[in-house]
């Protein structure tokens, strides 16, 4: 396989001298995304959305499993499916548009029609066709659903390990998050999408490393510091950990949590005298559920769910939504202030004009460019931070009520990273590091 032979020349891990590198080619070489694609994205599960963005009968929503474009659509009888967005005439997309409503969809090559459960239910010139034509041969391929919680997950695999086997310990976390908001969750109208020139991996590492922040977010953490008077310690307060398979977590701690928006923006401006009995300012949370989805929550400032799409080795498409709870305040109901005032901490922090959003596009561009140089093809990035102070008691404490905690670190470290990256090559390789 192009340029190396074993995992070992993707891999570095030296315990003796406490090094962990990964190889440069693991971001630019096509042969490596090929295979990501066969064995992790066709060959397992991955996030495809959220059950409140299909509310009604005939709603439906498009997105993708890798390359494969996807249908996700409530049935006529409510039931959610999921569909290859792909005519089984001649390849045509059948479905154009990323959401709406509609009982059909019709192929806009040769207008072949399908019903919104996938049947092959009209053909043009139907007596082109001999008797013996197998309609019912070629309907939409359906894909394997899975809901949990709310959260929709979809899989091309035929045999894949249950939902329950591919999520493990981050089950956990959907179940806080639907224990916390009963009535469960809904996605705010819209969403912000942006292709980004940087391999999905990059963009999954900096979802769970806080040592960029006060170098990439300067101006966000100086800000900060004029609201609280100091700089907030992000390796004391912060922890993140691996959870098995793949997945990763932020912890923001309590101390850090009492400086977030909710304490400080939503009670001066939203004057709900009863937000932060309502929000409790505990430990927040942001997870990376392998291999495609961060979650925000459930005690975040900016709730917010983004969804990574590899399009080849060197691009990538991040697509954000946003959330509120079903059975929070009437503000939120109501398009009232408060959400107005979400808005405008989404616009400030997370849009594509905004303080945090063209960071962290430009520090994943500046090292795509730096695994692409004609030096980097034989380079190594460094993943070695924290190795020798994983695991500290007072750490797993903060993640008790996970069934699984493989491994926790302090918030600048690289432990949730480096147990990304042990799932990842046993996914491709099939076996330890």
């Amino acid at each position: 396989m192009s340029g190396f032979n074993s995992i070992e020349d993707l891999i570095r891990y030296d315990k003796s001298k406490g090094t962990f590198r990964v190889s440069t080619r693991i971001y630019t070489d096509p042969k490596i995304f090929e295979l990501e694609m066969e064995k992790i994205f066709y060959g397992g599960w991955v996030f495809l959305g959220h059950e409140s963005q299909l509310k009604e009968p005939n709603d439906y929503v498009t997105t993708h499993i890798g390359s494969v474009p996807v249908i996700l659509v409530r049935t006529e009888e409510g039931e959610i499916v999921g569909l290859v967005n792909r005519c089984r005439h001649r390849g045509s997309v059948v479905c154009l548009t990323r959401m709406g409503n509609s009982k059909f969809f019709r192929c806009p090559y040769h207008g072949w029609t399908y019903s919104n459960d996938g049947r092959l239910v009209g053909i043009p010139d139907r007596e082109g066709y001999p008797k013996t034509f197998d309609v019912e041969d070629l309907n939409l391929t359906r894909i394997r659903i899975a809901n949990k919680y709310g959260f929709i997950f979809g899989s091309l695999a035929e045999d894949p390990p249950s939902i329950e086997e591919h999520l493990g310990s981050a089950e956990s976390f959907l179940r806080v998050l639907g224990n916390k908001y009963p009535k469960g969750i809904r996605l705010l109208e819209g969403y912000m999408s942006a292709k980004i020139r940087a391999n999905w991996k990059i963009l999954l590492e900096g979802s769970v490393d806080h040592y960029h922040v006060p170098f990439a977010h300067e101006s966000t953490t100086e800000a900060l510091k004029n609201v609280v008077g100091r700089r907030i310690d992000l390796r004391a307060m912060n922890s993140v950990a691996h959870i098995g398979n793949g997945h990763q977590v932020l912890i923001v701690h309590r101390e850090t949590a009492q400086f977030g928006w909710e304490d400080s923006w939503y009670l001066r401006e939203s004057k709900l005298t009863d937000f932060e009995k309502l929000w409790d300012s505990q430990n927040k949370f942001r997870i990376a559920i392998f291999p495609n989805v961060i979650i925000w929550g459930p005690n975040a400032p900016d709730r917010f769910i983004q969804i990574i799409r590899p399009i080849s080795p060197e691009y990538s498409e991040l697509t954000t939504y946003f959330y509120l709870p079903v059975d929070g305040p009437k503000e939120y109901r109501e398009y009232g202030i408060v959400k107005k005032d979400r808005w405008k901490m989404i616009n400030l922090l997370h849009s594509p004009a905004g303080l945090n959003q063209p960071d962290d596009q430009a520090v994943w561009e500046f090292s795509q460019i730096g695994a692409g140089n004609s030096l980097g093809s034989n380079q190594y990035n460094d993943l070695s931070r924290g190795l020798h102070r994983e695991n500290e008691e007072w750490r797993l404490k903060r993640l008790e009520n996970f069934s699984r905690v493989d491994r926790i670190g302090a918030g600048t470290d690289d432990t949730a990273i480096r147990g990304f990256y042990e799932w990842w090559a046993k996914l491709l390789f099939g076996k330890e590091i």
